[in-house]
Order: C-alpha cells, then structure tokens, then sequence
C-alpha cells in the first residue's frame, strides 16, 4: 500500500480552496478546467496546484491525486473521526422525498423531548435543536456536535472538539448566504447555500450518519445505504430492535465499514473490506438516534444523540457574527457570478484594506472586483442584518471602494480632516441625504467608503479598524 503518511500530517495546511482543488484534481481536471470549475483564473489553479504538490510533498500532480483518493476510502473516513471533524462534505444521507416536512418556527405550543422517553409517538417534522456526542476509540478522541435546524435555508451547526478544543467549526445559513467560520483558518467564509428540495433537511458535514434522513419511506433509507457503499459486498439489513432514548428504534448493519486496496512487490492491486456501521433508525421519522462503526485496527467510532428539542428557535442562531480579527477569506457569490476570490487565496489585492471587525449588527453581504487587473477595483457591501439582500442600496449600508492610487487623479476630495485609529488621515463629508462618506489615499491605495445609516464618528471608527493585506 502507498504510503502517504506524510501528506497526512501536512494535509491541515491546506485552504478551503485547495481542498476543492485537490478534489477536481482527482477527478482528472486540467489546470483550465479547475479555474473553470472554481470561476478563478488559470494562473489562480495553477498557483493552488503548485501549493498543494508544495504542502504535501508530491513530486506531480498525478500523486497529489492518488493520495486525495486514498484518503476518501471508506476506510479514511472513518478514520478521521478520530480528528472528529470534517470541513466541508463527508458522508451524508443523500437528498430525497422527505419524511420531515420541515416547517416554520411553530408559533403555537412548542415542544420538548427531553429523551426521558418518546413513548409511542415519531419523532415530530418540524424545527429541532439537536445536541450530538462522537466518540472514537481506543484513542479517546470526542467531540460535540450542536445542531439548529429550522429549513433548508436557515440552519446553524457548531462542532467542538480535537484537534483545536472549544469551539472549531461554525456554519450559518442565514437565508440567503452560508458562512463558515474554523478555528484552524485565518479568514471565514461566504458561499451560496446548496438548493434543496422543499421541505429536506442539509446533512451534517461528519462521516457518521446521524439525524434525519431525507430518504422518505424506511425501504427507501436501505436503499440509499446500499447505494452509498459501493465496496465489494456490500449489504444494509435490518438485524433486531431496541429501545434507545425512550424510542422503538429499528437496528440495521450497514457493511462493510472500511475497505483498502494496495499492492505487493509491484503485483496485481487487491482489496481488503471489513467491519460493520450499526444505526438505530426511528423507523417512522427515520431519524437514526445511534450510530456505530468499526474501523480499521480496531477503532470504534460511536455518535449518539444526546439532546433533542423541537419548537421555536431564537432567529438570532440564523445571524452569523464574524470572529473578531478575521476577514472574508475566498468564496463565490454564485447568484450573481461576482467572485470574491483572485485565484491566490487573498481576498483581496496585497495592499489593499481587509475589513477585520463589523459595524455591530453589519455582515459583508457582496463582494466584487478584479484583483489580478492592475488597474482593477473591488466593492465590498456590508449590509445591516435587518434589511433584505435584493437592493443593497435601499438597505442600511457600508459601501467599501478601492483600487490603485495611480487609477485616480489628484488628492481625495475636500472635506473634514480626520485621523483614523490605524494613523491614516482621511477626509470626510455628509452630502445630500444624509450619505456619508470617508476618503483616504495611502499613496497606494486610494479607498472610499460612504453609508447611508453611520453617523460621521461611527464611521470613522469603523475605517480605523481596516488593515492592510500584505
């Protein structure tokens, strides 16, 4: 079998948009094709293709792609819940006909299922809150899962644990964006949340199947197992009943639990499965309650739902905060084709202004520009949570301009002098409307940002909060 113990160990060093890289590479992209896929230019994919064979030790892309495969066996994905977390994907209950028609916050009783026991009633469709507890041995490793769902497109998960401990992964789906916010990368992210059938629920990015299914009728949900696993002599049966957390739940395997494949001497290839996933499936929601692996040397990995509430849920779990510090790091508005990505990862041209801190209750709600043009500009829009995201204008605002000081001819225009919290000085002036707007000029940058809601203090105090991306 190759070893690949190195790109293992070095493997966290990759950004989310080398992760997606490495993925298309595997699938046998051309560098075009990948800057293609990913709306970023062709130097963009080949300076990520270069950082990826860099980080991991490959002398040629072909390695970086065998190792990618390699690590996505069933096998290794097991495996990595031993970290306990899985960025973006891993496995999931694929998307059907659901059984969980999942509706508005409930504005009648709400209720709450302690799990002391479900007495002889399904789970009920609706908003839940879901606590998740992972836990593999022998190693030891554990982590909590915190899981608010009220539709398709307003969902929130937390997931705390190894390898950084307290809280390492946040994903917000706030209605109209999904935000990801990991402890283990300097900038957060915005993407567009994935389209959904009506009334489906978006699984969990861990490799265990736990929560609803959206396979719609049990048969249906054996199906789907049996069409994930694509290892010689695969199966999903049903093996017994228990009673788990006050439920009837019915007991299926689920196999083989991992598979390798690897050669001797240069011979022919051969494959080895083994081991069996047991679920406790609620037979009539199918929300699976439990959920246990065997893994490779004996590992065992083990999910089990600890807390489970239904009803209301605070709108405020739907607001995502950006992490004091950070910045918007690469991702792609794809609703309007505008990629707040250059291609090398920055969110914006060296020597530019990152925007590290919110305006309270602000969130960048759209990003545009051309930062490989050296005569390119970029717009950033913070828009107050309390308005919509169709006309940005028409909302409360924060509009961020800048581009090359060269691009524009003389000094800023006239205006109050103001000297920010960062040394830059600035003019700035109210115009017709109560507009206000701030202007500075580095010498290489010239930036401009005007509001329609911050006053000329506040928006003072928000310029002298940008830094510079060097």
């Amino acid at each position: 079998m190759e070893s690949f113990g190195y790109a293992a160990k070095h493997e966290g060093e990759l950004n989310a948009r080398q992760r997606e890289v490495l993925r298309l590479l595997a699938e046998g992209r051309t560098n075009a094709e990948i800057a293609a896929v990913l709306a970023i230019t062709l130097d963009g994919a080949k300076w990520n293709v270069s950082e990826i064979l860099s980080k991991l030790g490959f002398a040629s892309r072909e390695e970086a792609a065998a190792y990618w495969r390699w690590r996505n066996r069933p096998a290794a994905r097991l495996q990595r819940l031993a970290r306990a977390l899985v960025p973006v994907g891993g496995l999931k209950l694929a998307a059907g006909g659901s059984a969980l028609a999942v509706a508005g916050v409930a504005a009648a009783v709400v209720l709450v299922l302690a799990l002391r026991g479900g007495g002889d009633e399904p789970i009920p469709p609706g908003p839940f809150a879901v606590t998740i507890q992972v836990e593999v041995q022998p190693e030891g490793g554990r982590s909590t899962v915190r899981w608010w769902h009220q539709d398709n497109r307003h969902y929130r998960y937390e997931i705390s644990g190894p390898p950084a401990g307290g809280r390492t992964l946040t994903a917000v789906a706030d209605g109209q964006w999904l935000w990801y916010d990991s402890a283990t990368e300097t900038t957060y992210q915005r993407t567009g949340i994935p389209d959904l059938p009506a009334g489906t629920v978006a699984s969990l990015p861990i490799s265990v199947l736990i929560g609803p299914s959206n396979a719609g009728t049990f048969d249906g949900f054996l199906d789907e197992l049996r069409s994930m696993n694509r290892a010689p002599g695969s199966f999903a049966r049903v093996t017994g009943s228990a009673r788990v957390l006050g439920y009837d739940t019915t007991v299926v395997d689920w196999g083989p639990a991992w598979s390798s494949s690897g050669s001797t001497n240069g011979g022919p290839p051969t494959a080895t499965t083994g081991g069996v996933s047991r679920l406790w499936v609620e037979p009539r929601s199918l929300w699976v309650l439990r959920y246990e692996s065997d893994g490779l040397d004996g590992e065992r990995i083990r999910a089990e739902i600890t807390g489970l509430d239904f009803g209301g849920i605070d709108p405020a779990r739907f607001v995502f905060e950006p992490p004091a510090g950070k910045a918007m790091g690469p991702a792609s508005d794809a609703a309007s084709g505008a990629v707040s990505d250059d291609g090398y990862g920055n969110p914006s041209r060296v020597g530019w202004y990152l925007v590290p801190a919110m305006p309270p209750g602000y969130g960048i709600r759209s990003w545009e520009g051309n930062a490989r043009d050296p005569s390119g500009s970029s717009t950033t829009w913070l828009v107050h949570q309390s308005g919509s995201f169709k006309e940005l204008d028409q909302n409360p605002y924060v509009r961020i301009f800048q581009g090359p000081s060269a691009a524009f001819a003389g000094t800023p225009a006239a205006g109050d002098p103001v000297t920010l919290a960062n040394g830059v000085t600035a003019t700035v002036v109210t115009e017709a409307g109560g507009i206000v707007r701030l202007v500075f000029d580095d010498g290489e940058t010239r930036v401009t940002i005007t509001t329609n809601a911050l006053s000329r203090d506040e928006l003072a105090a928000f310029a002298g909060t940008l830094r510079k991306h060097r």
